[in-house]
């Protein structure tokens, strides 16, 4: 699903929105509904990522009708922009929510997804990432999972948790998508 969220990203989304679909039904069929839910979220993005706002906007509603039976938050919360600013719009004074999505649910998502006052600014790419961090971002943008990057980096994997927290401080980044999104913008990684 990472991949999937760097395509919409990278503007790739018109690439992205075939494979999103087909994911969203086998996760439907397989009855993995936070998966499935999620990937919604995702199709919301490309849509909206795509300038098809009617249909970014109709795909948010459904899966924000969906997130708020569930109580998902961070689902909607960590995907930014795409999805804060329609739920922002849609809370402001003399808007209507749509169909099914509770208030105060929406409410608690447009809170969660909001960064805190102090949050740290980007750096400047030239500056302030050492070598194993850059190496921690590498081997995150080839999809390795924290187990896997501790064994090739001669890490503990407790060690990498600490990077990896460090780095998405330094990159404003809230999840290893953003991380990764991130230090391709500033060409940290290829």
């Amino acid at each position: 699903m990472a991949w999937l969220r760097l395509q919409v990203r990278d503007g790739q989304a018109r690439q992205a929105l075939p494979a999103i679909a087909q994911h969203e039904r086998q996760a439907h069929a397989t009855q993995r509904g936070w998966r499935a839910l999620k990937l919604s979220v995702l199709r919301a993005c490309a849509l909206d990522a795509l300038g098809d706002a009617p249909a970014a906007h109709a795909a948010l509603a459904a899966a924000l009708a969906e997130g708020s039976r569930h109580g998902f938050v961070r689902s909607f919360a960590d995907e930014g922009a795409p999805v804060l600013g329609p739920i922002a719009a849609w809370l402001a004074p003399g808007a209507a929510l749509p169909a099914g999505v509770p208030r105060e649910y929406a409410q608690q998502v447009l809170a969660a997804g909001a960064l805190p006052p102090a949050a740290p600014a980007a750096v400047d790419a030239d500056e302030g990432f050492s070598a194993r961090e850059r190496a921690l971002l590498q081997a995150l943008a080839q999809g390795q999972q924290n187990r896997e990057i501790a064994s090739r980096q001669g890490l503990a994997e407790n060690t990498v948790k600490w990077y990896l927290k460090r780095l998405y401080l330094k990159l404003d980044a809230r999840n290893r998508a953003q991380a990764i999104a991130q230090a391709r913008r500033l060409r940290l990684i290829d």
